[in-house]
């Protein structure tokens, strides 16, 4: 947990609420058996020669991993909570020679100070272990921390009311769902398209962020929360901010004789797993965070015990992955497995071990969390008989904690093999609709076109509830995401020379509108949104001249009219926004049609 990025929070054990820090314990006695307490033993037994031959050996496994691990292993990208990233990690040819060369001449160094510099040798050792050994001690409050936070994010059953008479404003959030994804989806399964009776698909969205930190405070509270807004206010820390935009909508609704409820809502209390407690001030307001509310007890109960044993030996194996040359790095960490032979259900596997683009076993384990929250909405969606209005936020994670799921049905399967259906003629065809081609290639592009298929299917089933219920008319419903995904689907819309590397589908959002009493198929629009869009098209025509309650400042779809600024950056932690603006970062300008790249212009660094 030396790594600044890292988030405490993300590795507890939900399920137990155990603190990581017995992780970490747990890694150092192994680490203390191997490196110290076994060596020891051999060289107490070892011969002069022998044990002159061990000093050379572990003086230079010890500069090497600390070379390697601090000049080769940190640009993986993200990773899940048992630390297997989520796309492919690249050793190139350049990295792995670089790294050889260093870790010989580090060996060449080490050899020459054993020789040559008697006592320095010992004292370079000393002073790294030291070194190392305050850093981790250093952490221990920011782990202690974390845990705290975990433990204040409580999981419950959800409950979420519609009245047949009144006005229903439902606001569903698909974290990461890929805008562009949706002809595709629609041309495939043909049966969404009666079920989404009504809708409109907007293709020419915007996000102002392509992480949710930096991107959902817009989608929320609208333009006054865009990145570029939210750093002009500097009366107010961020997370007080953050938090201002996730009430935006509920105090509005509620003021104006609705109640409300979110599920849900993304880093509320500006923590990783919401803190829905921030909205216990409010009057008719009911908040709920779910996590794994609704998982099959059998599986609950058998993921507490593999979560636990899974992280650890990760743990314990990310470190030798990490401090090893890169020419080894691929075989230890072996497609996230690290080489694991212990014998575990597939049912039971809580990080997909997948095998190329098409073969997967076990499960992302967020992924199943609202994966079983989404089959249970019906079961939580009360229907009243009375004029009541209300207003819904609902948030699922399915589209962006993807795994592989089962072809062409799109569910979670234990084990998972679409070779055959991949690479037919019908599996490569449904990748192409109306002269467009989504180059979908790889696992990462292939399971996010899958969970987005899941979740979409997931929200039909629920809308023909709603028609079965007698509220689908009175119901406004909203279905957005905070950002797209950098999945380089599109070439249409990527730019290498752009300044940077410009991929424009990872500010594509998804935005699908349904009115009240709106039928009629799928119709696509054309026009410039942005999913700031979101509390304007929630409250228009229902409620009267709407303003922001913390500013004063009327709610419109303006803040688009010439152009929008979008922030990029990679520090997607709320922990590394904690100041009154955002951290530095690459911003960039687009108006009018995401889809022409000559509407798009790198403003540069600030």
């Amino acid at each position: 947990f030396t790594n600044s990025s890292a988030a405490p929070e993300e590795f507890v054990n939900l399920y137990t609420l155990g603190n990581p820090m017995f992780d970490v314990l747990d890694s150092v006695a192994k680490g203390f058996g191997l490196f110290l307490l076994w060596p020891s033993v051999f060289y107490a037994m070892a011969s002069k020669n022998g044990r002159k031959i061990m000093s050379y050996v572990m003086f230079i496994l010890a500069v090497a991993a600390i070379l390697n691990s601090k000049l080769f292993s940190n640009d993986f990208g993200n990773m899940s909570k048992l630390l297997v990233y989520n796309g492919d990690p690249e050793f190139t040819l350049r990295n792995i020679l670089l790294s050889l060369a260093v870790t010989a001449a580090g060996a060449v160094i080490c050899i020459l100070l054993v020789r040559f510099g008697r006592y320095a040798s010992p004292m370079i050792c000393f002073s790294a272990a030291l070194v190392f050994a305050i850093l981790g001690f250093t952490n221990i409050p920011k782990i202690n921390d974390g845990y705290k936070k975990s433990a204040n994010s409580v999981t419950s059953k959800a409950e979420m009311t519609l009245s047949k008479n009144g006005k229903n404003v439902v606001v569903i959030m698909a974290d990461r769902a890929v805008g562009p994804f949706i002809p595709f989806i629609f041309n495939e399964k043909k049966a969404l398209k009666t079920q989404y009776d009504g809708f409109t698909y907007y293709h020419n969205t915007a996000s102002f962020s392509a992480h949710t930190n930096s991107a959902v405070p817009g989608l929320l509270g609208g333009y006054e929360y865009t990145p570029a807004e939210m750093n002009k206010r500097t009366d107010k820390l961020m997370p007080e901010k953050f938090d201002e935009a996730l009430k935006v909508m509920p105090l509005i609704f509620t003021q104006n004789g609705y109640d409300a409820t979110l599920i849900n809502p993304k880093f509320a209390g500006y923590q990783w797993y919401p803190d829905v407690s921030v909205f216990d001030d409010m009057e008719n307001v009911k908040a709920y965070s779910t996590k794994f509310s609704y998982l099959p007890e059998d599986l609950k109960e058998g993921y507490k015990e593999e979560n636990t044993e899974c992280f650890r030996y990760h743990l314990f194996c990310y470190s030798l992955f990490k401090s090893a040359p890169v020419a080894l790095q691929s075989a230890l960490y072996d497609d996230g497995n690290y080489n694991d032979t212990r014998n575990v259900a597939p049912s039971k596997l809580i990080d997909q071990h997948r095998t190329g683009n098409y073969q997967a076993k076990g499960h992302e384990q967020p992924f199943i969390w609202d994966y079983y929250t989404m089959k249970a909405i019906n079961t939580f969606t009360n229907i009243e008989d009375d004029d009541g209005n209300h207003f819904i936020y609902f948030g699922t994670d399915m589209t962006h904690d993807t795994q592989i799921l089962e072809e062409p049905s799109y569910e979670p399967a234990d084990v998972v093999d679409n070779t055959k259906y991949d690479k037919s003629a019908k599996g490569q065809a449904r990748f192409l609709n109306k002269g467009q081609m989504a180059w979908v290639r790889d696992s990462m592009d292939y399971r996010h076109y899958q969970c987005d298929m899941a979740a979409l299917t997931g929200i039909g089933n629920w809308l023909d509830y709603l028609k079965e219920q007698g509220v689908y008319d009175n119901t406004r419903i909203i279905i957005v995401s905070d950002h797209g995904f950098h999945l380089e689907n599109f070439p249409e819309i990527m730019d290498k020379d752009f300044g940077i590397n410009l991929d424009g589908e990872s500010y594509a959002p998804l935005l699908m509108v349904k009115d009240f009493d709106s039928h009629g198929s799928l119709v696509t629009n054309n026009d410039f949104m942005t999913n700031a869009d979101t509390p304007y098209l929630a409250t228009k025509d229902i409620i009267s001249n709407p303003v922001n309650p913390y500013t004063g400042n009327p709610i419109t779809d303006q803040g688009k009219k010439d152009g929008i600024l979008i922030y990029r950056s990679d520090h997607w932690n709320p922990k590394n926004n904690m100041g009154y603006i955002y951290s530095e970062g690459d911003w960039i300008s687009v108006k009018e049609d995401i889809w022409k790249l000559e509407n798009w212009k790198y403003l540069g660094t600030h």
